[in-house]
């Protein structure tokens, strides 16, 4: 493997001479290709956090950083295209390449998107023996997890505490139609 590095831009190096390298040079060109139509929202969401960093550093008030959280938030549903188009792309890279490591590595990120089926079809596809070491193990374990998401799935008991801190039990609930709804805080799409 070659490995051709500029002094002056490090972020210009270039490896080669390495079948996982090419793969993610492929995958990359493909995403790239898609980021390009989005370059105005891609700049304007970089100025965004940019502006959010400054003002976080120069000690802003809750409220002033609040309101950039909401410019942050409306610059991230215009991206949501992008990123839904490059997801698509990586995911028929896998199917088109499910012995790269570049693929093996890269679903670890598009699982949570798919329904457990084509999930466990793709992971049956994938090279078995990356499939034997530990991340392998983990990806293996978040496709049978998608099974515990399914309608009429089993959820599973968990224990935490209320908003008032008092203790609560999934169990406590059993034989009562309950809807969980899963928020934080600090995410402005949650508490729109």
């Amino acid at each position: 493997m070659t490995l051709n590095i500029e002094y002056e831009d490090f972020s210009e190096a270039k490896l080669s001479g390495s079948k996982t390298q090419d793969d993610q040079y492929r995958l990359q060109a493909i995403l790239d290709k898609i980021s390009e139509h989005y370059k105005e929202e891609k700049n304007h969401f970089e100025a965004v956090r940019k502006k959010y960093q400054e003002a976080s550093n120069a000690g802003a008030s809750d409220k002033e950083l609040e309101a950039i959280k909401y410019e942050d938030d409306e610059a991230r549903e215009k991206l949501a295209p992008m990123w839904e188009k490059q997801s698509e792309a990586t995911l028929q890279f896998i199917k088109d390449n499910p012995k790269s490591y570049v693929s093996f590595q890269s679903f670890l990120f598009q699982i949570s998107k798919l329904k457990y089926a084509e999930a466990k079809a793709i992971l049956d596809q994938l090279n078995p023996e990356y499939l034997k070491t530990d991340l392998g193990k983990d990806i293996s374990q978040k496709v049978e997890n998608l099974q515990k998401g399914i309608p009429g799935a089993k959820a599973a008991n968990f224990e935490t505490v209320d908003i008032n801190g008092d203790p609560l039990k999934l169990a406590d609930f059993k034989g009562k139609y309950l809807l969980i709804d899963f928020w934080a805080s600090w995410c402005v799409p949650c508490r729109k």
